[in-house]
């Protein structure tokens, strides 16, 4: 990485629908640097193809947003996905994208921004990031990508992070690497983060609120079940692989979730078929 004080140029390309919660947890840990730090370590430029304001996911509009050709002295041009990302996808970002990386400039996908960079064939044999609703369908579609359901991935002269909060994180390491671990524990405290999640966390359903014993074997267990949809495994398989009988996993799977496995494991395939339509 740069020197303490070389100032880094970041590039956010709003696509139509995008996730406002993805891009402002990104852009605020760089506002957040520069503040703590007293230093202009950072700065950023927010542009949409056409130049005009386009709205987010939840129908807000920027004011003063740029055009493509303020991106073009970035160091790293990020793309903002959201809902409905297919739709956003035209030939002018598809060629503008291909036209950065054929000049070298790092790019980089934010929540479902990284379906643009896979469409225009950037991200082919590149290790990606992407929301986990579009795993699935993704990896059918762009088979030369390398999805990860890690929380951001960082290959090379590709930045890729998954939706929600892990722009933060994403962020939270890119600073870590530029400038130490204790500015980027100190914007963790601003922003009340507990902890600083690295390349090797992966996307996860949220925990019960109450964990306790057993709870290893039915987060084994779920991942078995993720893993084989489309020939599902027997519940009794289930079992025996994860160390339990089957009516401890009934027993586990009722005190978390409320359901049987059946009933779980039916939902997982229901929810994957929704991904790939």
């Amino acid at each position: 990485m740069g020197s303490p004080w070389q100032v880094r140029h970041f590039g956010f390309l709003l696509l139509d629908s995008y996730s406002m919660i993805a891009f402002a947890n990104a852009l605020e840990v760089l506002r957040m640097a520069n503040l703590l730090s007293g230093q202009p370590l950072y700065t950023w430029a927010v542009a949409t193809i056409d130049g005009e304001g386009t709205a987010a996911s939840n129908s807000l509009t920027l004011a003063n947003t740029g055009t493509l050709a303020d991106l073009d002295e970035c160091d790293v041009v990020f793309v903002c996905g959201g809902v409905e990302v297919q739709k956003a996808i035209n030939g002018a970002v598809v060629q503008d994208l291909r036209r950065r990386a054929a000049r070298g400039q790092t790019l980089g996908g934010l929540c479902t921004g990284a379906h643009a960079l896979a469409e225009a064939g950037v991200m082919n044999g590149y290790r990606c990031a992407v929301h986990w609703e579009n795993l699935t369908a993704l990896r059918e579609s762009c088979p030369k990508v390398r999805f990860a359901l890690e929380v951001f991935v960082v290959d090379r002269d590709r930045v890729t992070a998954s939706g929600g909060i892990a722009p933060l994180h994403l962020m939270l390491h890119l600073v870590r690497g530029d400038h130490g671990n204790k500015l980027a524990m100190a914007i963790s405290e601003q922003f009340i983060v507990d902890r600083m999640r690295d390349q090797t966390d992966q996307q996860r359903l949220p925990q019960p609120e109450f964990v306790g014993p057993g709870y290893e074997h039915l987060v084994e267990a779920s991942e078995l079940m993720a893993a084989n949809i489309e020939e599902p495994l027997a519940l009794l398989e289930i079992a025996v692989a994860t160390g339990i009988s089957l009516r401890q996993l009934e027993r586990l799977f009722h005190r978390y979730h409320d359901v049987t496995p059946a009933q779980y494991y039916l939902a997982l395939r229901l929810r994957r078929a929704r991904e790939l339509l």
